[in-house]
């Protein structure tokens, strides 16, 4: 039974109520959340706001009060400097009468006294006293509240020693103050006269000024209190003008500010007297010592559950209060408001936005099924000409093109992709048959196999090489179509599921009695879900058989200079050595005719000739002569030998006694355009014991090393010239085992010239060469580090700079690295001839 599916109209009218429902859920939702934060961040905003302007205005108010305090306190010291002035000019005119002989001193001094004891002031608050600087104990002269502590020192406990700031004598203090200044103001306590008599102690601040003829100290002073009154007055104004406007402002319905002090009174509040007789105590304390701790944290909240106006007796209200500590007062200011008033716009909103969604839901399904209908035919149309095609092929049927903008544009795509389809097939069929003609004409065997190993792609070469057909090789696994590859089977499908390619260079492979040398690479497919892998085989044979070539002739040149050498610095003494020791030999020791009678004209025989040779040790000498000379032609034979083509074979050898070999090689090489000679250069071995035998074609690390030192003993000569110098040229030959690496290095460094950095990083380049067109081609280097990397599978550098010579580098395996090497022959080509010693390195 076919599922019954929905239709177009039906899922129209789905998607619009289902869109619209949802919108409208959403809006509202989201809406309702949104005002809700809104309004919440808004009262919040206003009520910290609120807190600030208030805390701001406190300040300001608190800052004015200081400000009036201070004037006045500066106002009364002013004040108090006046009246002192005022006792001063009673006193020094009654020193004039004394110093007139008007009045004794005694009777002016009193009659002084008195006069200041009658100077009150401030309603008789205000008074003069006056005391001596006797020491160590300065008495009080005058006092006009407490006549009774006069002529005393003032030391009757510490009542008397309540200097702010410090434990001393009252009198003592003043008279320090005046004998240091002439004058000044003290902070201390005293009693204050009042209509009842004397009060306790109150601060008081005083004015004090010496009058130097007597020895007196004249003092007057306010008390502080009388200042702070003043203060408190202008501070119970602002809280009266804070009650009068915080209780005009409202957060919300009914959230307010208010005002407590440490003490929790309770300073402002819109609608208690105090907050003490809002709640119980134990409530009232509980709830306020929490709005002091939140005062640590002003702009955070501090929510509470609290009471409201119309429910007082009901505890179940969400309150948010935000509240800030002034210090300089001790008032904690706060706004607090219901959360819950916050809500109702949002409530409202709500109610609102469903009844419209209502009503958008009902236009939208109307004109829903409207649109339905008009889309429903061309769609129609659209899918019977659609089922035609599909049953009869591209030209059963027309795609029609009616309807909206959306469905005409439809039918045009859909002509325009038939259209396209057909060109596409085309298209691939002429793609494919490109790619194929290029993958048969590409000289190298391509082989292309799945993920299982089987055979998908063969091209001609592979077809020529293997007698196989495409037809018969596609589908087959690689080491049936390919038997060579059957030992590579386990690599390639490696290389495939590693995704990395894999190379062999020059694989051996034999053909009609013939060796073939070929590149393997197996390139992994990985790309766009093709699994698979691509094998390309070249034939290398003939390059290797050019690249041998090149290192021959690299040979024959090196040869060509040895042949001069040979030719300057051996034959001509080689022949003159052995045809002088043949005619010694004859007319010293044999028994011949010319020899008697040269003999006895000389007035002696051959007998005794021969005794003197005997006695003077010629033969032996001659012997000698015959070994030099078999040497000579024994050094020329190893030369011929180095001279003749190698037949790549591999074979361990002493690297230390090749070298020592070799350097006696480049000891017969002589350049006699430019009078070059190596037995004038200083040979240096720095051989470590123990290095182990390597595995090598000994005459192409011979022709490494001929290379390098040939260069290097051309570029000392050329820098000797070029500098005029009388430098020593020296070779340093260096040979270490490199154990981690399981290498062995050689290391040739020069004392001349050097290279710059670009004539370094080019020098192992085919054809790069800084000598003149006659003096080389500039393989040898490159054919050098070609026999290092390829032939042997080392490593070959170079260090220089201008001026501090060169070091070239070769590390050589200690194993075989190269198949070629496990192929060749383990039986050398020949021996090598035992070294001889430089005789520029030999002693004397």
């Amino acid at each position: 039974m076919q599922k019954k599916m929905w239709t177009f109209r039906s899922r129209v009218l789905l998607v619009v109520f289902a869109t619209v429902v949802f919108t409208a859920m959403t809006v509202q939702y989201s809406a309702q959340r949104e005002t809700e934060r809104a309004m919440l961040a808004a009262y919040e905003g206003n009520a910290l706001n609120l807190i600030n302007t208030v805390a701001l205005n406190v300040e300001s108010e608190y800052r004015s009060v200081l400000f009036h305090e201070s004037v006045a306190l500066e106002l009364r010291k002013a004040e108090l400097r006046n009246i002192v002035g005022l006792g001063i000019q009673r006193i020094e005119e009654y020193h004039r009468q004394q110093t007139k002989g008007l009045l004794s001193e005694a009777e002016a001094q009193q009659m002084a006294l008195e006069d200041l004891r009658d100077m009150r002031y401030d309603d008789g608050v205000g008074y003069l006293w006056v005391n001596d600087t006797a020491q160590p104990a300065p008495r009080l002269v005058m006092h006009p509240t407490m006549p009774e502590l006069e002529g005393t020192s003032l030391s009757d406990g510490p009542r008397f020693e309540s200097v702010t700031g410090e434990t001393k004598n009252l009198l003592a203090a003043f008279v320090d103050l005046c004998r240091e200044d002439g004058e000044g103001y003290c902070d201390y306590l005293w009693p204050k006269p009042t209509r009842d008599g004397l009060s306790d102690d109150v601060a008081k601040i005083s004015y004090l000024r010496l009058f130097e003829p007597w020895g007196w100290v004249i003092g007057t002073g306010v008390y502080i209190d009388d200042i702070e009154k003043e203060a408190r007055k202008r501070l119970d104004a602002v809280l009266v003008e804070l009650r009068e406007t915080l209780s005009k402002v409202r957060i919300a319905e009914t959230g307010h500010l208010f005002i407590f002090d440490g003490n929790q009174n309770s300073l402002v509040h819109p609608f208690l007297d105090s907050v003490a007789d809002s709640r119980s105590p134990e409530m009232r304390t509980e709830m306020l010592g929490q709005l002091m701790v939140a005062a640590k944290t002003p702009t955070v909240p501090f929510d509470y559950i609290w009471s409201k106006p119309g429910n007082e007796n009901e505890h179940r209200f969400l309150k948010r209060a935000y509240v800030t500590h002034f210090e300089p007062l001790d008032w904690y200011i706060g706004a607090s408001f219901y959360v819950e008033e916050m809500e109702l716009p949002a409530r409202r909103l709500r109610s609102r936005i469903f009844l419209l969604s209502c009503l958008v839901l009902l236009a939208a399904i109307g004109l829903a099924v409207w649109i339905s209908k008009g889309m429903m035919k061309p769609l129609r149309q659209l899918t019977l000409a659609a089922t035609r095609i599909q049953r009869e092929g591209f030209r059963a049927a027309e795609i029609p093109v009616s309807g909206t903008v959306e469905t005409v544009d439809l039918g045009m795509v859909l002509r325009r992709m038939l259209s396209s389809i057909e060109r596409s097939e085309q298209q691939l069929k002429n793609v494919n048959s490109y790619i194929g003609n290029v993958i048969d004409s590409m000289p190298s065997v391509l082989v292309g196999v799945d993920a299982s190993g089987k055979v998908t792609q063969w091209n001609c070469a592979a077809e020529r090489v293997t007698g196989l057909a495409r037809t018969e090789a596609t589908g087959r696994t690689l080491d049936r179509a390919l038997p060579a590859m059957a030992p590579e089977m386990e690599r390639v499908l490696a290389a495939m599921k590693n995704g990395e390619t894999f190379s062999e260079r020059r694989r051996i492979r034999r053909e009609d009695d013939c060796v073939r040398l070929e590149d393997v690479t197996v390139y992994p497919l990985v790309a766009d879900g093709v699994e698979g892998a691509v094998i390309r085989i070249d034939d290398v044979t003939e390059r290797v058989r050019i690249e041998e070539m090149m290192v021959q002739s690299e040979k024959m040149l090196s040869v060509g200079g040895l042949a001069a050498g040979m030719a300057h610095e051996i034959n001509n003494p080689l022949a003159g050595m052995i045809q002088t020791a043949g005619v010694l030999s004859s007319r010293l020791a044999d028994d011949l005719p010319a020899n008697a009678r040269a003999a006895e004209e000389a007035g002696t025989s051959m007998e005794a000739v021969r005794r003197f040779m005997e006695a003077r040790g010629v033969p032996r000498m001659l012997a000698r002569i015959r070994q030099s000379g078999a040497r000579a032609a024994e050094l020329v034979s190893n030369m011929l030998s180095f001279a003749r083509k190698s037949d790549r074979s591999f074979s361990s050898y002493d690297l230390a006694k090749l070298l020592d070999h070799t350097v006696d090689l480049a000891g017969s090489d002589y350049d006699p355009e430019r009078e070059y000679d190596f037995r004038r250069i200083e040979i240096v071995r720095q051989y470590e014991e123990g290095v182990p035998q390597v595995p090598c074609e000994a005459s192409k690390i011979q022709q490494v090393v001929l290379n390098l030192l040939h260069n290097g003993a051309e570029a000392m000569q050329e820098g000797l010239q070029a500098s005029c110098e009388s430098r020593q040229p020296r070779f340093v030959l260096r040979l270490a085992h490199e154990r981690e690496a399981g290498r062995v290095r050689i290391e040739i460094e020069d004392n001349g010239p050097g290279m710059d950095e670009a004539t370094r990083k080019r020098v192992f380049e085919p054809f790069f060469t800084t000598k003149r067109t006659d003096r080389g081609n500039g393989l040898g280097l490159s054919v050098s580090y070609f026999i290092v990397t390829e032939t042997h599978g080392g490593e070959m550098s170079v260090e220089s700079s201008p001026g501090k010579g060169a070091r070239f580098v070769v590390r050589l395996p200690v194993g075989k690295g190269r198949k070629e090497a496990e192929s060749s022959a383990t039986v050398p080509r020949g021996p090598v001839s035992q070294p001889t010693r430089n005789p520029a390195s030999a002693p004397g």
